[in-house]
Protein backbone atom coordinates (compact mmCIF):
# COMPACT_ATOMS: atom_id res chain seq x y z
CA UNK A 1 0.00 0.00 0.00
CA UNK A 2 1.31 3.45 -0.87
CA UNK A 3 1.63 5.91 1.98
CA UNK A 4 0.32 9.42 1.46
CA UNK A 5 3.18 11.87 1.40
CA UNK A 6 1.47 15.24 0.93
CA UNK A 7 -0.37 17.02 3.72
CA UNK A 8 -3.47 17.57 1.62
CA UNK A 9 -3.84 13.80 1.68
CA UNK A 10 -4.33 13.70 5.43
CA UNK A 11 -7.98 14.74 5.50
CA UNK A 12 -10.64 14.18 2.91
CA UNK A 13 -13.34 16.67 2.07
CA UNK A 14 -16.66 15.82 3.76
CA UNK A 15 -19.33 14.26 1.61
CA UNK A 16 -21.82 16.64 -0.01
CA UNK A 17 -25.06 17.39 1.78
CA UNK A 18 -27.77 14.81 1.22
CA UNK A 19 -30.54 15.58 -1.24
CA UNK A 20 -33.17 16.34 1.46
CA UNK A 21 -31.00 19.19 2.73
CA UNK A 22 -30.50 20.50 -0.78
CA UNK A 23 -34.23 20.31 -1.43
CA UNK A 24 -34.92 22.25 1.77
CA UNK A 25 -32.50 24.94 0.63
CA UNK A 26 -34.34 25.29 -2.68
CA UNK A 27 -37.67 25.53 -0.86
CA UNK A 28 -36.33 28.21 1.48
CA UNK A 29 -35.00 30.23 -1.45
CA UNK A 30 -38.39 30.08 -3.16
CA UNK A 31 -40.18 31.20 0.00
CA UNK A 32 -37.88 34.15 0.51
CA UNK A 33 -38.31 35.20 -3.12
CA UNK A 34 -42.11 35.03 -2.79
CA UNK A 35 -41.89 37.34 0.23
CA UNK A 36 -39.68 39.78 -1.59
CA UNK A 37 -36.71 39.03 0.65
CA UNK A 38 -33.12 38.55 -0.53
CA UNK A 39 -31.79 34.99 -0.59
CA UNK A 40 -29.76 33.67 2.31
CA UNK A 41 -26.26 32.89 1.06
CA UNK A 42 -24.41 30.38 3.22
CA UNK A 43 -20.72 31.07 3.82
CA UNK A 44 -18.62 29.56 1.04
CA UNK A 45 -16.43 26.72 2.27
CA UNK A 46 -12.65 26.58 1.76
CA UNK A 47 -13.16 23.61 -0.57
CA UNK A 48 -15.64 25.57 -2.67
CA UNK A 49 -13.20 28.46 -2.90
CA UNK A 50 -10.46 26.13 -4.08
CA UNK A 51 -12.74 24.45 -6.59
CA UNK A 52 -13.86 27.78 -8.04
CA UNK A 53 -10.31 29.08 -8.30
CA UNK A 54 -9.06 25.89 -9.94
CA UNK A 55 -11.95 25.81 -12.41
CA UNK A 56 -11.29 29.43 -13.43
CA UNK A 57 -7.56 28.76 -13.76
CA UNK A 58 -8.22 25.88 -16.12
CA UNK A 59 -10.85 27.78 -18.11
CA UNK A 60 -8.69 30.86 -18.59
CA UNK A 61 -5.16 29.54 -18.98
CA UNK A 62 -5.00 25.76 -19.45
CA UNK A 63 -4.80 24.13 -22.87
CA UNK A 64 -3.47 20.74 -23.92
CA UNK A 65 -1.35 20.14 -20.83
CA UNK A 66 0.21 23.57 -20.45
CA UNK A 67 -0.70 26.94 -18.96
CA UNK A 68 -0.58 29.78 -21.46
CA UNK A 69 2.21 32.20 -20.59
CA UNK A 70 3.83 29.89 -18.02
CA UNK A 71 7.41 28.66 -18.20
CA UNK A 72 8.58 25.09 -17.59
CA UNK A 73 8.85 25.38 -13.80
CA UNK A 74 5.72 27.50 -13.57
CA UNK A 75 3.69 24.76 -15.26
CA UNK A 76 4.69 22.51 -12.37
CA UNK A 77 2.90 24.90 -10.00
CA UNK A 78 -0.23 24.59 -12.10
CA UNK A 79 0.07 20.82 -11.81
CA UNK A 80 0.20 21.20 -8.01
CA UNK A 81 -3.27 22.77 -8.14
CA UNK A 82 -4.55 19.93 -10.32
CA UNK A 83 -3.14 17.36 -7.89
CA UNK A 84 -4.91 19.04 -4.98
CA UNK A 85 -8.18 19.02 -6.86
CA UNK A 86 -7.84 15.36 -7.78
CA UNK A 87 -6.94 14.42 -4.23
CA UNK A 88 -9.99 16.23 -2.93
CA UNK A 89 -12.58 15.26 -5.54
CA UNK A 90 -11.29 12.11 -7.26
CA UNK A 91 -12.88 13.49 -10.43
CA UNK A 92 -11.81 11.70 -13.60
CA UNK A 93 -11.23 15.01 -15.39
CA UNK A 94 -8.48 16.03 -13.00
CA UNK A 95 -6.80 12.64 -13.35
CA UNK A 96 -6.89 13.06 -17.11
CA UNK A 97 -5.27 16.50 -16.77
CA UNK A 98 -2.43 14.97 -14.73
CA UNK A 99 -1.69 12.52 -17.53
CA UNK A 100 -1.96 15.23 -20.17
CA UNK A 101 0.44 17.52 -18.28
CA UNK A 102 2.89 14.63 -17.94
CA UNK A 103 2.92 14.11 -21.71
CA UNK A 104 2.93 17.77 -22.70
CA UNK A 105 5.81 18.97 -20.51
CA UNK A 106 8.31 16.14 -20.99
CA UNK A 107 11.58 17.37 -22.47
CA UNK A 108 12.49 15.68 -25.73
CA UNK A 109 11.28 12.20 -24.86
CA UNK A 110 8.44 10.75 -22.78
CA UNK A 111 8.99 11.04 -19.03
CA UNK A 112 12.14 13.17 -19.28
CA UNK A 113 12.11 16.22 -16.98
CA UNK A 114 15.74 17.20 -17.03
CA UNK A 115 16.39 20.93 -17.33
CA UNK A 116 19.25 23.41 -17.23
CA UNK A 117 18.27 24.63 -13.77
CA UNK A 118 18.26 22.26 -10.81
CA UNK A 119 15.30 23.92 -9.12
CA UNK A 120 13.22 23.72 -12.30
CA UNK A 121 13.62 19.95 -12.13
CA UNK A 122 12.87 19.74 -8.42
CA UNK A 123 9.37 21.18 -8.68
CA UNK A 124 8.42 18.44 -11.11
CA UNK A 125 9.94 15.72 -8.96
CA UNK A 126 7.77 16.71 -5.98
CA UNK A 127 4.69 16.75 -8.22
CA UNK A 128 5.38 13.39 -9.81
CA UNK A 129 5.87 11.72 -6.42
CA UNK A 130 2.46 13.05 -5.44
CA UNK A 131 0.95 11.99 -8.77
CA UNK A 132 2.24 8.43 -8.30
CA UNK A 133 0.90 8.35 -4.76
CA UNK A 134 -2.54 9.47 -5.94
CA UNK A 135 -2.86 7.42 -9.14
CA UNK A 136 -0.47 4.48 -8.83
CA UNK A 137 0.99 5.13 -12.29
CA UNK A 138 4.62 3.92 -12.04
CA UNK A 139 5.78 6.24 -14.82
CA UNK A 140 5.41 9.21 -12.51
CA UNK A 141 7.63 7.74 -9.81
CA UNK A 142 10.20 6.67 -12.39
CA UNK A 143 10.44 10.25 -13.63
CA UNK A 144 10.80 11.58 -10.09
CA UNK A 145 13.71 9.22 -9.40
CA UNK A 146 15.41 10.15 -12.66
CA UNK A 147 15.05 13.84 -11.82
CA UNK A 148 16.59 13.29 -8.40
CA UNK A 149 19.59 11.48 -9.87
CA UNK A 150 20.18 14.41 -12.23
CA UNK A 151 19.89 16.90 -9.37
CA UNK A 152 22.32 14.88 -7.25
CA UNK A 153 24.90 14.99 -10.05
CA UNK A 154 25.41 18.68 -9.23
CA UNK A 155 26.29 18.18 -5.57
CA UNK A 156 29.60 19.38 -4.22
CA UNK A 157 32.25 21.75 -5.40
CA UNK A 158 32.23 25.12 -3.69
CA UNK A 159 31.14 25.78 -0.12
CA UNK A 160 31.55 22.25 1.18
CA UNK A 161 28.45 20.74 -0.37
CA UNK A 162 25.01 21.54 -1.66
CA UNK A 163 23.71 21.48 -5.21
CA UNK A 164 24.18 24.33 -7.62
CA UNK A 165 21.40 26.51 -9.03
CA UNK A 166 22.12 25.22 -12.54
CA UNK A 167 24.03 22.48 -14.25
CA UNK A 168 26.70 24.99 -15.30
CA UNK A 169 27.68 25.14 -11.60
CA UNK A 170 27.61 28.91 -11.26
CA UNK A 171 25.76 29.66 -8.00
CA UNK A 172 24.97 28.02 -4.67
CA UNK A 173 21.56 29.24 -3.56
CA UNK A 174 18.61 28.31 -1.41
CA UNK A 175 15.79 27.07 -3.60
CA UNK A 176 17.49 24.15 -5.44
CA UNK A 177 18.85 22.86 -2.14
CA UNK A 178 15.48 23.15 -0.42
CA UNK A 179 13.86 21.19 -3.24
CA UNK A 180 16.67 18.62 -3.25
CA UNK A 181 16.00 17.99 0.45
CA UNK A 182 12.25 17.69 -0.08
CA UNK A 183 12.57 15.31 -3.02
CA UNK A 184 15.10 13.15 -1.16
CA UNK A 185 12.96 12.71 1.93
CA UNK A 186 9.78 12.07 -0.08
CA UNK A 187 11.54 9.42 -2.16
CA UNK A 188 12.79 7.83 1.03
CA UNK A 189 9.22 7.63 2.28
CA UNK A 190 8.01 5.80 -0.82
CA UNK A 191 11.04 3.52 -1.31
CA UNK A 192 10.84 0.32 0.78
CA UNK A 193 14.12 -0.61 2.45
CA UNK A 194 15.78 2.73 1.73
CA UNK A 195 18.69 3.06 4.13
CA UNK A 196 22.46 3.28 4.36
CA UNK A 197 25.08 5.10 2.35
CA UNK A 198 23.78 6.57 -0.89
CA UNK A 199 20.13 6.14 0.13
CA UNK A 200 17.55 8.86 -0.29
CA UNK A 201 17.51 9.24 3.49
CA UNK A 202 21.27 9.68 3.60
CA UNK A 203 21.03 12.37 0.94
CA UNK A 204 18.25 14.13 2.84
CA UNK A 205 20.24 14.21 6.07
CA UNK A 206 23.37 15.34 4.25
CA UNK A 207 21.49 18.16 2.53
CA UNK A 208 19.67 19.32 5.66
CA UNK A 209 22.85 19.43 7.72
CA UNK A 210 24.71 21.29 4.98
CA UNK A 211 21.89 23.79 4.44
CA UNK A 212 21.43 24.59 8.12
CA UNK A 213 25.17 25.19 8.46
CA UNK A 214 25.68 27.02 5.17
CA UNK A 215 25.04 30.52 6.47
CA UNK A 216 22.05 31.18 4.20
CA UNK A 217 19.81 31.65 7.24
CA UNK A 218 20.41 35.17 8.54
CA UNK A 219 20.41 36.52 12.08
CA UNK A 220 16.68 37.32 11.85
CA UNK A 221 15.91 33.68 11.07
CA UNK A 222 15.05 34.23 7.41
CA UNK A 223 16.61 32.53 4.40
CA UNK A 224 18.45 34.83 2.03
CA UNK A 225 18.69 33.97 -1.65
CA UNK A 226 22.09 32.32 -1.62
CA UNK A 227 25.83 32.44 -1.02
CA UNK A 228 28.60 34.64 -2.34
CA UNK A 229 31.53 33.18 -4.29
CA UNK A 230 33.31 33.23 -0.93
CA UNK A 231 30.55 31.04 0.57
CA UNK A 232 29.01 33.63 2.88
CA UNK A 233 25.41 34.84 3.01
CA UNK A 234 24.89 37.20 0.07
CA UNK A 235 22.26 39.29 1.84
CA UNK A 236 19.91 39.14 -1.13
CA UNK A 237 16.13 39.16 -0.91
CA UNK A 238 14.36 36.91 1.58
CA UNK A 239 11.74 35.68 -0.91
CA UNK A 240 8.68 34.01 0.59
CA UNK A 241 9.21 30.78 -1.31
CA UNK A 242 12.71 30.43 0.16
CA UNK A 243 11.07 30.49 3.58
CA UNK A 244 8.48 27.96 2.41
CA UNK A 245 9.95 24.96 0.60
CA UNK A 246 12.49 24.32 3.35
CA UNK A 247 9.66 23.87 5.86
CA UNK A 248 8.27 20.77 4.16
CA UNK A 249 11.64 19.10 3.79
CA UNK A 250 12.72 19.73 7.37
CA UNK A 251 9.37 18.71 8.83
CA UNK A 252 9.28 15.43 6.91
CA UNK A 253 12.90 14.67 7.75
CA UNK A 254 12.23 15.27 11.43
CA UNK A 255 9.30 12.88 11.27
CA UNK A 256 11.19 10.02 9.61
CA UNK A 257 14.35 10.39 11.71
CA UNK A 258 12.83 11.43 15.02
CA UNK A 259 15.41 14.21 15.21
CA UNK A 260 13.78 17.36 16.68
CA UNK A 261 16.56 19.63 15.38
CA UNK A 262 15.01 19.69 11.95
CA UNK A 263 11.52 20.60 13.13
CA UNK A 264 12.94 23.20 15.51
CA UNK A 265 14.79 24.80 12.59
CA UNK A 266 11.64 24.82 10.46
CA UNK A 267 9.70 26.45 13.28
CA UNK A 268 12.26 29.23 13.64
CA UNK A 269 12.23 30.01 9.91
CA UNK A 270 8.43 29.95 9.73
CA UNK A 271 8.16 32.05 12.87
CA UNK A 272 10.38 34.72 11.38
CA UNK A 273 8.44 34.66 8.12
CA UNK A 274 5.01 35.10 9.70
CA UNK A 275 6.35 38.05 11.70
CA UNK A 276 8.08 39.84 8.83
CA UNK A 277 6.63 38.75 5.48
CA UNK A 278 2.99 39.61 6.17
CA UNK A 279 0.80 42.71 6.20
CA UNK A 280 -0.48 44.26 9.42
CA UNK A 281 -3.52 42.03 8.97
CA UNK A 282 -1.44 38.85 8.78
CA UNK A 283 -1.74 38.33 5.01
CA UNK A 284 1.35 36.94 3.26
CA UNK A 285 3.20 39.77 1.51
CA UNK A 286 6.21 39.69 -0.84
CA UNK A 287 8.25 42.55 0.60
CA UNK A 288 11.01 42.07 -1.93
CA UNK A 289 8.91 43.23 -4.88
CA UNK A 290 5.23 43.69 -4.04
CA UNK A 291 5.43 47.33 -2.87
CA UNK A 292 6.86 48.30 -6.25
CA UNK A 293 4.70 45.87 -8.23
CA UNK A 294 7.94 44.53 -9.69
CA UNK A 295 7.63 40.82 -8.91
CA UNK A 296 7.65 39.75 -12.54
CA UNK A 297 6.52 36.34 -13.72
CA UNK A 298 8.56 34.28 -11.25
CA UNK A 299 8.05 36.40 -8.14
CA UNK A 300 4.29 36.41 -8.62
CA UNK A 301 4.26 32.69 -7.77
CA UNK A 302 6.30 32.77 -4.58
CA UNK A 303 3.56 33.50 -2.04
CA UNK A 304 1.36 30.57 -3.06
CA UNK A 305 4.35 28.27 -2.65
CA UNK A 306 5.00 29.67 0.82
CA UNK A 307 1.40 29.18 1.95
CA UNK A 308 1.40 25.59 0.68
CA UNK A 309 4.52 24.73 2.65
CA UNK A 310 3.51 26.61 5.79
CA UNK A 311 0.37 24.44 5.79
CA UNK A 312 2.61 21.40 5.46
CA UNK A 313 4.62 22.44 8.51
CA UNK A 314 1.45 23.10 10.48
CA UNK A 315 0.66 19.42 10.13
CA UNK A 316 3.54 18.67 12.50
CA UNK A 317 3.82 21.96 14.37
CA UNK A 318 0.36 23.48 14.96
CA UNK A 319 1.62 26.87 16.08
CA UNK A 320 -1.33 29.30 16.46
CA UNK A 321 0.69 32.03 14.73
CA UNK A 322 0.95 29.85 11.63
CA UNK A 323 -2.77 29.15 11.66
CA UNK A 324 -3.63 32.85 11.93
CA UNK A 325 -1.58 33.63 8.84
CA UNK A 326 -3.00 30.71 6.89
CA UNK A 327 -6.57 31.68 7.69
CA UNK A 328 -6.06 35.42 7.17
CA UNK A 329 -4.34 34.85 3.84
CA UNK A 330 -6.87 32.43 2.37
CA UNK A 331 -9.78 34.62 3.47
CA UNK A 332 -8.19 37.76 2.04
CA UNK A 333 -7.40 36.12 -1.29
CA UNK A 334 -11.08 35.30 -1.68
CA UNK A 335 -12.59 38.54 -0.39
CA UNK A 336 -10.01 41.14 -1.43
CA UNK A 337 -8.05 39.78 -4.40
CA UNK A 338 -10.73 37.95 -6.40
CA UNK A 339 -12.06 39.30 -9.68
CA UNK A 340 -15.55 38.71 -11.01
CA UNK A 341 -14.09 35.90 -13.09
CA UNK A 342 -12.80 34.07 -9.97
CA UNK A 343 -9.24 34.90 -10.98
CA UNK A 344 -6.71 36.66 -8.76
CA UNK A 345 -4.04 39.33 -8.90
CA UNK A 346 -0.64 39.91 -7.35
CA UNK A 347 -1.77 41.34 -4.03
CA UNK A 348 -3.33 38.76 -1.71
CA UNK A 349 -4.38 41.65 0.54
CA UNK A 350 -6.08 43.41 -2.38
CA UNK A 351 -7.29 45.34 -4.15
CA UNK A 352 -8.45 42.99 -6.87
CA UNK A 353 -7.21 43.87 -10.36
CA UNK A 354 -9.11 44.23 -13.59
CA UNK A 355 -9.64 40.63 -14.78
CA UNK A 356 -7.90 41.34 -18.08
CA UNK A 357 -4.71 42.24 -16.21
CA UNK A 358 -4.44 38.97 -14.28
CA UNK A 359 -1.43 36.89 -15.28
CA UNK A 360 -1.22 33.13 -15.23
CA UNK A 361 1.47 33.27 -12.54
CA UNK A 362 -0.66 35.43 -10.25
CA UNK A 363 -3.66 33.18 -10.75
CA UNK A 364 -1.74 29.96 -10.12
CA UNK A 365 -0.24 31.41 -6.93
CA UNK A 366 -3.61 32.27 -5.43
CA UNK A 367 -5.14 28.97 -6.56
CA UNK A 368 -2.26 27.12 -4.89
CA UNK A 369 -2.82 28.94 -1.61
CA UNK A 370 -6.56 28.25 -1.67
CA UNK A 371 -6.03 24.59 -2.56
CA UNK A 372 -3.53 24.11 0.25
CA UNK A 373 -5.96 25.45 2.85
CA UNK A 374 -9.06 23.79 1.41
CA UNK A 375 -9.18 20.75 3.67
CA UNK A 376 -9.53 20.86 7.47
CA UNK A 377 -6.18 21.65 9.03
CA UNK A 378 -4.85 18.73 11.06
CA UNK A 379 -4.23 19.24 14.76
CA UNK A 380 -1.65 16.74 15.99
CA UNK A 381 -0.49 16.90 19.59
CA UNK A 382 1.88 19.80 20.01
CA UNK A 383 5.44 18.93 20.91
CA UNK A 384 6.50 19.58 24.49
Amino acid sequence: MRRSVHPTQVHRRPRPASWPVAAASVALAALLAACGLPPVRPPITPAARADAAAAALQANFYENGRYAGASFWQNAQGLAVVLDEYQRTHAAGWKADIAQIYRANAQGRPGNYRASYVDDEGWWAVDWIRAWDLTGDPAYLTSAKQIFAHMASDWGGDCGGGVYWNHSDTYKNAIPNELFLEVAVLLHEVTPGDSGSGSYLAWAEREADWFLGSGMINAAGLVNDGLTPGCTNNGQTTWTYNQGVILAGLAELSRVTGDPRYLDSAERIAGAAVRVLVTSGGVVYERGCEPQGSCGADGALFKGIFVTNLWWLYRYDPNPAFLRVLQATSASIWTQDRTQADTFGLHFAGPAPDPVLVTVQQDISAAMALAATATPLPTPARRS
